[in-house]
């Protein structure tokens, strides 16, 4: 029987009942960091409900104007609607609250349209992490039994403990029915990304500038995914040991293994692309490697991997015996110090580590698929070419294996990388700093919810960010029609506000292969970067990168390029029906747009 809804009392926040320390410590932020993501990823895939409560500024704690709060509920116990009184408000009791916190905004309704004051106990539809305001409170009946010594106050029948992640997930875990094996698995990579998150706040680097280099940018990355409740997670899968966050994973050394060229695939001319880090390796251990032999680079925390799945067939350099490199935000993909060895190109590395849910190993269906479409498609796609830049996956390796989850441990990917700082780099050839995307929305420091690029472009005003966005607009030679949006899906007629600003850029950029070939860019802060003037600070455009998670559909591309995508069969990137095509685009462009834009 579902509980009888008793009168909410709405909360109330006062110094004496729920005192914060005006700066958290590191590990309570890092335990906000992916509570907020947790949950917000729950009830935004329907597995909890939420509701918003409205309460009085003036006994509120800060006094800050934030006046409303969410409370998080067990849909299993929130009264049917349908037998509920007319006030929503009164369609849950406080025994069926799991968690309430406070927000920024008002977050989506599943009613909207409603004036705010029409909102009071509304069911929310979307929570924005970005949204949501420390600290989380963990809701606990007054009656019920308490095992940690944290301070409490009381709302109506409950009592309030600010919460802990994994306490937290383990609640939630029972409520959706989470199967035990993988709700400790769920938890393991929660702890992980907490772990982490509290340790790259607390060695958080300097703020850098316009004129810093790409690659510090890139390691400049303190959250992580914005909504992920994987964020941070750095959770290594046996026969990897535990990565503890004092791991290097920003500078490393990459090992060296040999095998025999008869059982590798490699597509595109992998082996002489590599011919200069090759005869660097062979000058000090030729003796080592029989002529038909292929060296390849791999991640050093791979080598467990290595041994355990190829010692029969790999010859394992000695230690002495590495190269010096340098990780990218995605820490499998990696530059070279001495880029004499690897001129204008990174290397994808295998890397058997769940890094925001994912096995970051490189599948056969990857390696097949990147130099061909890099040498066949990507030249055809209607693209903007001064707006976007493309860069190609031009050769790659992988074991040859008939169990494709064994293959993916040892392979590699040679990718461009415009970012380069040698003068004879495209960036630097074009007087532009390119700079990851997923740096700019990052916060500036600990304390400090202004973003980095609001810090950096010295936008401290409402008419300067607006100023911002309203120049980044550059006149381009190639047409580019914006009927062709509205014909593509009649729901970014909403992007009509928009196409004065700077976010036409973004447009112009992932949209005219998208429209016109049935091609979808997996475009997201960490697969694009953007292009800067190194003197102005002007937007010029972006450059996108990693073809592991692009959706096209076949006929579409046939008709449009002439030439269809070399894909292995049972391959995820085709799209049976090219709807499939528009709704992705529309999830991977605009969502992360909404949701991390605070401009």
């Amino acid at each position: 029987m579902p509980p009888t809804a008793m009168p909410v009392s709405f909360i109330t926040y006062t110094t004496q009942s729920a005192p914060l320390p005006q700066f958290p410590s590191n590990l309570a932020k890092a335990h906000f960091a992916t509570s907020s993501r947790l949950l917000a990823c729950l009830v935004t895939e329907g597995l909890l409900d939420a509701y918003i409560i409205l309460h009085d500024s003036a006994t509120d704690l800060q006094s800050d104007g934030h006046v409303t709060s969410c409370v998080v509920m067990d849909p299993t116990k929130v009264i049917n609607k349908s037998k509920a009184p007319r006030d929503p408000s009164r369609s849950w009791s406080w025994d069926s609250a799991i968690a309430v916190f406070r927000v920024s905004h008002f977050p989506i309704m599943q009613n909207d349209g409603q004036k705010p004051q029409k909102y009071q106990g509304m069911k929310i539809a979307l929570l924005d992490p970005a949204d949501m305001i420390p600290p989380i409170y963990e809701v606990e009946q007054a009656n019920g039994q308490q095992d940690r010594p944290v301070p409490k106050f009381s709302i109506g029948p409950a009592r309030l403990c600010v919460a802990d992640t994994l306490n937290l997930w383990r609640r939630v875990s029972s409520i959706i029915r989470v199967e035990p094996e993988v709700a400790q698995q769920i938890g393991m990579e929660l702890l992980s990304s907490v772990e982490h998150q509290e340790y790259a706040y607390c060695h958080r680097k300097s703020m850098l500038t316009l004129s810093s280099p790409s690659i510090e940018w890139e390691q400049s990355v303190v959250e992580g995914h914005a909504t992920h409740p994987m964020h941070k997670s750095r959770h290594a899968v046996h026969p990897i040991p535990t990565l503890q966050p004092t791991t290097q994973l920003a500078n490393i050394n990459l090992r060296c293994i040999a095998l025999p060229r008869n059982q590798l695939l490699m597509r595109g001319p992998f082996e002489a692309l590599l011919s200069p880090l090759t005869n660097s390796v062979l000058s000090s251990c030729r003796p080592l490697i029989p002529p038909h032999y292929v060296i390849l680079p791999i991640h050093p925390l791979q080598l467990p991997n290595i041994i355990l799945h190829f010692s029969s067939k790999a010859i394992i350099l000695p230690s002495t015996v590495f190269i010096p490199a340098r990780a990218l935000t995605s820490l499998r993909t990696v530059v070279l110090k001495d880029q004499c060895l690897l001129p204008a190109h990174s290397l994808k590395l295998s890397l058997g580590v769940k890094i925001s849910s994912a096995l970051r190993t490189i599948t056969p269906y990857s390696t097949f698929f990147g130099p061909g479409l890099s040498r066949d498609v990507i030249p055809r796609l209607t693209v903007i070419r001064e707006v976007l830049w493309i860069e190609k996956e031009i050769a790659s390796c992988v074991v040859d294996c008939e169990d494709s989850d064994v293959a993916k441990h040892c392979s590699c990917v040679v990718r461009e990388t415009f970012e380069s700082e040698n003068e004879d780099s495209l960036s630097s050839q074009h007087g532009e700093r390119i700079i990851i995307c997923a740096a700019l929305i990052e916060k500036c420091s600990n304390y400090d919810d202004t973003s980095v690029v609001e810090k950096v472009w010295g936008l401290d005003t409402h008419e300067k960010r607006i100023a911002f966005l309203e120049r980044h607009v550059i006149a381009s030679p190639t047409p580019f029609h914006y009927h062709s949006i509205i014909t593509f899906n009649s729901t970014l007629n909403r992007l009509a506000f928009f196409l004065n600003s700077y976010v036409i850029l973004i447009l112009r950029a992932f949209l005219p292969p998208c429209l016109n070939n049935g091609f979808a860019f997996e475009v997201h802060g960490q697969n694009v970067l953007a292009r800067f003037d190194r003197v102005t600070g002007q937007l010029r455009g972006f450059v996108v990168r990693d073809f592991g998670g692009v959706k096209f559909h076949q006929e579409t591309l046939k008709q449009s390029c002439g030439v269809r995508a070399d894909v292995l069969p049972g391959s995820a990137m085709v799209a049976e029906e090219i709807a499939e095509v528009g709704p992705d685009t529309y999830f991977r462009l605009m969502t992360p747009f909404n949701c991390e834009t605070n401009i």
